[in-house]
């Protein structure tokens, strides 16, 4: 299964902790002063670029099809974008890590990320 296309590699999920004060920007107030580690959405950010001779839009490294015109990228991308972000049934997915090797592991339907398109 690929995510919204051809989507292999997402920007890194932000870590909140809880209990640790407003001072840092990555942190959150929380219980009883313990830092708490609270899970945090993926992020998937598509931009929208000139690409081989028209527009695209781009994820990470991970490039769209070509289209003639930016408005038609864009467009494109926010449909890709609201796709990512609905939810679907959990099921087994395979993917190549960085390093080239191949994994398996199953992609909850509900762990969705959260997706912005920028131009």
């Amino acid at each position: 299964m690929t995510l919204g296309g051809d989507i292999r590699r997402v920007a890194p999920a932000e870590i909140w902790y809880k209990g640790a004060g407003a001072a840092n920007p990555k942190t959150r107030r929380g219980g009883e002063g313990e830092n708490e580690r609270v899970l945090a959405m993926t992020r998937v950010i598509y931009d929208v670029v000139e690409h081989d001779g028209g527009w695209a839009y781009k994820v990470g490294d991970v490039y769209s099809e070509t289209f003639p015109a930016k408005e038609l990228a864009h467009a494109a991308a926010v449909r890709a974008a609201r796709e990512q972000r609905t939810p679907g049934q959990s099921e087994a997915i395979q993917y190549e890590d960085g390093a080239g090797r191949w994994r398996e592991e199953t992609a909850k339907g509900n762990d969705r990320p959260e997706t912005d398109v920028k131009d």
